[in-house]
């Protein structure tokens, strides 16, 4: 219950974008894999929240064995700067990140003080 406030403030390329594996030649490299792609305004807390859920989420359909896999996805330990939502707790913003922003940029963010609870 504590999560929905959070995926209610987020989008789905919030929680990690992903290109397809490719080869040396450019070609898709088959069974298809996607390489995961954090973004810069991430922190490690709300980047490995996100794993575990991918995690969870392969592991619980193995479990089960019902219907089409999950796509599988790699890390790639590339990041990205994207877009960021606005409105999230103060521990889901990387801190050296916020620190290279200005004040009216960090003010747009709409940060809530609280922590987010990263529990499962």
């Amino acid at each position: 219950d504590h999560h929905l406030k959070l995926f209610a403030r987020i989008q789905a390329e919030d929680m990690s974008g992903a290109e397809t594996e490719r080869d040396g030649n450019g070609k898709r490299v088959l069974p298809l894999a996607f390489l995961i792609q954090d973004s810069a305004w991430m922190s490690d807390a709300y980047e490995t929240f996100m794993r575990t859920l991918d995690d969870w989420r392969y592991s619980r359909w193995a479990d089960l064995n019902v219907g089409n896999a999950p796509r599988t996805r790699k890390p790639q330990g590339k990041t990205v700067n994207g877009e960021t939502p606005a409105g999230l707790w103060r521990n889901c913003y990387n801190p050296a990140w916020l620190a290279s922003l200005k004040p009216h940029q960090i003010r747009a963010l709409r940060i809530d003080e609280e922590p987010c609870d990263f529990t499962l």
